[in-house]
C-alpha cells in the first residue's frame, strides 16, 4: 500500500529524532560499535553485554559486537579501550574491582581510572553476604561472633579472591567485631563454595547467588544498604549493629578519556534504557542480579563514594599485589 505525503512525513520524522539521539554521522552508518568485557564468555558480564548491545544495535543501527579480553584481573580489557580512539565506538564493561579496587592494590595498575576513562553508564549492581559453613555451630551472626571469639581456629573466611571486593568488606567486618579473622583467597568463586559446602573454610563471603548456590551455607548477613529483595529473611550487617560492613558491587560501561560528552549522554541513555528492558532484568534478577542503568553523571558519584570507601581501608590493609 502506497504511503500519503503526510504519513511518509511522520516516518521521515520519526526516523530523524531517533538518529539525531545518537550523533553518529551519516559516513559512520557502517561502523561497529565493540563492547570490551574484561571477563570471559559465559560469565554474568558476557550475559549482560550481549543483551544489552543486542538493545544498543536496534536503537543506534549500528553493528554491536561483544569483545571479551579477560586476564590480568581486568587489565588486558582496560589497555585495550585505554588505547582506543575517543569516538563512542568502543568502551569498556568492567565491575568495582577493576575500576575502584584494583588500581589501589596492584603495584603497577597500568592505567588511571579517572584521568583514562570517562564513566558512561553503571547497569548491574550486586549484593554480597556472609555465610557460615553448613557444620558450623551458629545459626545467626550474634552466634558467629561468639564462636570466632571462643575458637580461634575457625576464624577465618574464604573470598573469590586476595585484593577482590569481597576480601576488603571482610576485612571491615573484622575491624568491626574486633576480631583478627584470616582471610583466605580463592581464585574464584567455585571452589570457594565447594570447600564452604564441605566445611573445608568456616565461613565465606561472596555474591548472593553464589552463597545460594553453596547448598547447607548457612548465610548470616547482606550488606546492602536495605533487604535484600532475593533473600527478604536475612538481616543486613547495618541493622545488626555493624553499619560499616556495607557496600555493592557493581558492573558498567566506560568510555577512553576525551570521547565528546555529547556521545557519552547518547550512549549512556540507550545503555541505560537497554539494561531496563524487560528481558535484560528477568534474565539478571534470576541470579540476583540487579540491572540498573544510570546516568554518566550518576556512575560517577556512586564510583566517588566507593572510592572514598574502599580506598582508605585498602592502604590501611597493607596488601600490595605484584601482578
Amino acid at each position: 500500500m502506497a504511503l500519503s505525503r503526510r504519513s511518509l512525513l511522520q516516518v521521515t520524522s520519526s526516523a530523524a529524532v531517533v538518529a539525531s539521539a545518537f550523533p553518529f554521522n551519516a559516513s559512520a552508518q557502517d561502523r561497529t560499535i565493540r563492547l570490551v568485557v574484561s571477563y570471559p564468555a559465559g560469565g554474568i558480564a558476557d550475559i549482560a553485554t550481549r543483551l544489552i548491545g543486542k538493545r544498543l544495535s536496534g536503537a543506534t543501527g549500528q553493528p554491536v559486537i561483544v569483545d571479551n579480553r579477560a586476564g590480568a584481573s581486568g587489565r588486558v580489557a582496560t589497555q585495550f579501550v585505554r588505547r582506543a580512539p575517543p569516538d563512542g565506538l568502543t568502551l569498556l564493561m568492567t565491575n568495582i574491582a577493576t575500576m575502584v579496587i584494583g588500581p589501589s592494590v596492584w603495584k603497577s595498575p597500568g592505567f588511571d581510572p579517572v584521568a583514562d576513562f570517562i564513566p558512561v553508564s553503571h547497569v548491574i549492581e550486586y549484593e554480597l553476604a556472609y555465610a557460615a559453613a553448613p557444620n558450623a555451630p551458629v545459626n545467626n551472626l550474634k552466634d558467629y561472633i561468639s564462636w570466632v571469639r571462643t575458637d580461634p581456629k575457625n576464624a577465618s573466611f574464604g573470598s573469590p579472591a586476595v585484593g577482590g571486593l569481597a576480601h576488603f568488606l571482610g576485612l571491615e567486618f573484622a575491624r568491626s567485631i574486633k576480631v583478627d579473622l584470616t582471610h583466605i583467597g580463592y581464585k574464584g568463586s567455585a571452589p570457594l563454595t565447594n570447600d564452604l559446602m564441605s566445611s573445608q573454610v568456616p565461613a565465606g563471603i561472596d555474591t548472593l547467588d553464589a552463597q545460594v548456590r553453596a547448598r547447607g551455607a548457612k548465610i548470616l548477613a547482606t550488606a546492602g544498604a536495605r533487604r535484600s529483595p532475593y533473600l527478604p529473611q536475612v538481616p543486613t550487617f547495618a541493622e545488626l549493629g555493624y553499619p560499616d560492613v556495607k557496600g555493592a558491587g557493581w558492573f558498567g560501561f566506560f568510555a577512553p578519556a576525551k570521547t565528546p560528552a555529547s556521545l557519552v549522554q547518547s550512549l549512556a541513555k540507550e545503555i541505560a534504557e537497554a539494561a531496563k528492558d524487560p528481558e535484560v532484568v528477568e534474565r539478571l534478577k534470576a541470579i540476583f542480579y540487579t540491572p540498573t542503568g544510570t546516568t554518566p553523571a550518576e556512575f560517577e558519584r556512586i564510583i566517588k563514594a566507593d572510592r572514598d570507601k574502599w580506598v582508605p581501608l585498602i592502604k590501611a590493609s597493607g596488601l600490595v599485589l605484584e601482578e
